[in-house]
């Protein structure tokens, strides 16, 4: 009897830590990917097989599959009643951190630039409203506001522009 218990308790433990470990990045991207993850030599490295056969080193496929930060191309529209100053906090992979002041007519809309943060800080000027902070993934699943005076816009008779993140001021 004693022994079933022991065998059964190993068992459980075995099971149990299986079931928490973490699926790693290069696994997951390989697999949604329709790759085949291997572990193929006795250092342990992991690769990615696809489909034709190939094998990529788990890291380099991970970079080039699945490490691409998002790039949100911003917009501003001026829903205020009068014309806006606007002082945007943007960042690229290029540029670093940035800013870019732009003033914007009532019920215009400006290409701001773009930036690879889901989150968008600005400050107003000469509005009621001092500053914000908009989620570009928000926007986009709310459905963009449409931009139709100004610059070319980001849907529409415009310029239609992926990843387009259009931020309603005031």
């Amino acid at each position: 009897m004693k022994f079933t218990i022991t065998t059964f308790t190993i068992i459980v433990a075995s099971i149990s830590g299986t079931a928490n470990a973490a699926i790693s990045p290069y696994v997951t991207c390989c697999e949604d990917n329709n790759g085949t993850y291997k572990i193929i030599d006795d250092n342990q490295t992991g690769f990615c097989q696809t489909k034709d056969g190939v094998n990529t080193e788990e890291v380099l496929f991970y970079e080039t599959f699945c490490d691409k930060k998002k790039v949100y191309h911003v917009f501003a529209l001026n829903n205020c009643g009068t014309k806006v100053g606007v002082d945007f906090e943007l960042h690229t992979e290029e540029k670093g951190n940035y800013d870019k002041i732009v003033f914007i007519k009532k019920d215009h809309c400006k290409n701001i630039g773009m930036t690879d943060e889901e989150t968008v800080s600005y400050t107003e000027f000469d509005s009621y409203v001092a500053d914000g902070k908009s989620s570009c993934e928000n926007i986009i699943k709310g459905g963009n506001p449409e931009c139709t005076k100004g610059v070319d816009s980001h849907s529409g008779k415009g310029l239609k522009v992926d990843g387009a993140c259009v931020i309603k001021l005031c």
